[in-house]
């Protein structure tokens, strides 16, 4: 039996190295391959529009690459951080047509775009505080007598607890259940030949096309 180094559970790729090189090199090549084919299929005679090219960028890109971001988006080095930057700079400057010295920084303002890197971090955080919310959330943690290594999950819980401080263990977005069972309005079906537009405040008169009576009368 042949030994891989990498494998795919759920949509992600593991290494055995558990640096995320191989999955976010592999979510950067499928989002390039979606993004040119967008632009031949759609910008065939005059290229895509600014605003075309941003929708693709925020409704399909960026939901393929955020995928699973809780899982390894929240300490990337600075390699993959250079990789994700180049390719929202690549489809930002698509976008406003401009010139290849312009500064990253510039085509994000521009585009009102967070840079990417930090885009994926705030999804990663968003995820945490459900999990935090909904009490899945049992953090682990690492100790290694060499160096100050931390886990993907502690620097994650470490970031939650410095931006709610106390609010931390108070997330919930759980909406207490009530049993409410009084009934606050009143269904009135009129006979056609008796049907008299209602003056009243607070009524909604729904017509029905197509009812028919006892008779068959419509």
């Amino acid at each position: 039996i042949d030994v891989s180094k990498t494998a795919k559970y759920l949509g992600i790729t593991l290494d055995d190295r558990f640096n995320w090189n191989e999955h976010i090199a592999q979510q950067i090549k499928k989002c390039k391959n979606i993004f040119f084919a967008c632009k031949k299929a759609i910008g065939k005679t005059w290229g895509l529009k600014a605003l075309t090219t941003i929708w693709i960028y925020n409704a399909i890109i960026l939901p393929k690459l955020s995928y699973g971001a809780a899982a390894w988006a929240m300490t990337p080095n600075k390699t993959q951080r250079d990789r994700l930057l180049s390719l929202q700079n690549l489809i930002l400057k698509s976008a406003l047509r401009s010139a290849s010295s312009t500064p990253r920084i510039a085509n994000s303002i521009i585009t009102n775009s967070l840079p990417l890197d930090l885009y994926l971090k705030q999804k990663c955080l968003t995820r945490c505080a459900s999990l935090v919310a909904e009490n899945h959330w049992t953090l682990k943690t690492h100790t290694h007598r060499k160096t100050n290594y931390k886990t993907h999950m502690e620097v994650a819980d470490g970031e939650l607890r410095r931006i709610l401080g106390k609010l931390y263990h108070e997330i919930s977005d759980k909406t207490r259940p009530t049993l409410n069972i009084e009934q606050k309005f009143a269904t009135q079906i009129t006979q056609r030949n008796r049907f008299k537009v209602s003056t009243k405040e607070n009524t909604i008169q729904i017509y029905t096309d197509g009812s028919k009576d006892s008779e068959e009368n419509t």
